[in-house]
């Protein structure tokens, strides 16, 4: 794969990214690609919805068409897709449609570009006929909901498995999942990219030790996958062993009703 040194083109697959007025599914995606350089050609795949998606000028958002516009609904729900199935098992019959759309789209779209970076491990499947055909280098970046599922689910660790077995490099946010998926699958390349927990740590020793409060925002979906009920149980942990603390969770999804904020 021949390609200029001072140019990179990128394939980016995912489900989740804020192409509809007032969502913010996949804003943190959004915000990495906001951060590229000027040089690096940005390319984004994501599923259709029946909704008109907004205009974006400094990358290309491709969408997926997977069926008759009026009934795209799979996606960008607050709950994300494993817990909208779970709650809605009509939704299903729109997947099949959506898998064979999107594996035809990124198989169009990433011939010319020099990475297909997919988020979330589910979307790496879609990467893997390009690799094979087109030489193309595959990154999966790898986030806590598919930590969890993999360590729940042994359908998810074999699909994992299969997955990994043509990904270049795993992204990971945070150390214990670098280690994680190097003790499990030690074939595969992992790095690791802080997400803030160690930066949170160290001011939070650091305003204890000031006798001051500490504030921390969460924003994203209010589910179990992503760690909500864990979060609480460390707030909590923190409050009893003295720490000041206030915690203020903001997004949508079942676990909105447990608490909406806590100060203490």
């Amino acid at each position: 794969m021949k390609k200029s040194t001072d140019s990179l083109s990128v394939c980016m697959v995912t489900t989740g990214f804020p192409v509809i007025a007032g969502d913010n599914s996949g804003i943190f995606i959004k915000n990495l690609v906001d951060k590229f350089d000027e040089k690096v050609k940005l390319k984004i795949l994501v599923p259709s919805h029946k909704e008109n998606f907004l205009a974006f000028s400094k990358y290309e958002v491709i969408r997926v068409k997977y069926f008759f516009r009026k009934c795209e609904n799979l996606f960008y729900s607050a709950r994300g897709l494993p817990q909208e199935i779970t709650r809605n098992p009509l939704i299903l019959w729109q997947l099949p449609f959506f898998l064979i759309s999107m594996s035809i789209y990124t198989l169009k779209h990433s011939r010319n570009f020099d990475i297909i970076h997919a988020h979330w491990l589910p979307m790496g499947i879609f990467g893997i006929i390009p690799k094979i055909l087109w030489n193309k280098p595959l990154i999966i970046t790898i986030r806590g909901s598919d930590v969890n599922r993999m360590d729940s689910h042994w359908f998810d660790k074999i699909i994992a498995k299969m997955i990994f077995k043509f990904c270049n490099i795993a992204v990971v946010v945070n150390k214990s999942f670098k280690k994680q998926l190097e003790d499990q699958f030690p074939f595969l390349k992992v790095e690791y990219i802080p997400n803030g927990v160690d930066k949170i740590a160290d001011d939070l020793i650091e305003k204890r030790v000031k006798n001051e409060i500490s504030n921390i925002l969460y924003v994203g979906n209010l589910v179990i996958e992503k760690g909500i009920l864990d979060l609480k149980w460390a707030f909590e942990k923190l409050v009893s062993y003295g720490y000041k603390v206030s915690l203020t969770l903001i997004g949508n999804g079942d676990l909105k009703n447990i608490y909406t904020s806590h100060n203490e």
